[in-house]
């Protein structure tokens, strides 16, 4: 598929997904989810790819999720654009960088250290965030125990207990 909104571009072991629709403020449009989605399989099915930064602007669903629903309100019914540091102050990004050519840079930082992690412990931990975020709290509780036993069960946690007790860095293979 060619793209016209998206950009994505392979850096080693992090893909760079690019929303490049400056003109509507990266507003996302039926054209612009199918290239999201064919670029996220495209990741996906490459096995050199181990992180994927996304840079532009997640919704009304996973806006008030982060924000809480009466800061998603009046973001979403206001149209107002808010500085750097209100959207680190509400939980909308994690970090704010001086100059804009400094936010690749910190972001690719991010991304080699949680690449830097076991595969399998990082995906179960997202998966363990993302169900306790979306259902009650023994829900969460019981998929975080799971979530536990399968990272505790592979090859990785032996891998990175044997490089912790050998003080060297570990070589994770997400097995």
């Amino acid at each position: 598929m060619d793209y016209q909104n998206v950009i994505l571009e392979n850096q080693g072991e992090i893909a760079v997904l690019t929303l490049n629709r400056p003109e509507k403020r990266n507003a996302l449009d039926p054209k612009t989810w199918e290239e999201i989605q064919d670029a996220i399989r495209r990741c996906r099915r490459d096995k050199a790819v181990k992180v994927v930064i996304i840079t532009g602007a997640g919704g009304t669903q996973r806006l008030q999720r982060l924000v809480g629903i009466g800061k998603a309100k009046e973001l979403i019914f206001t149209g107002d654009i808010i500085g750097a540091g209100e959207a680190r102050e509400i939980g909308l990004v994690n970090q704010v960088v001086e100059k804009s050519e400094d936010l690749l840079p910190r972001a690719l930082e991010m991304a080699g250290k949680i690449r830097a992690k076991g595969p399998v412990a990082i995906a179960m931990s997202k998966a363990a965030i993302n169900v306790g975020a979306n259902s009650d709290i023994y829900t969460g509780l019981m998929f975080e125990k799971f979530a536990q036993t399968v990272a505790f069960s592979t090859q990785d946690r032996i891998e990175g207990t044997s490089a912790f007790l050998e003080k060297r860095k570990p070589v994770f293979k997400g097995e």
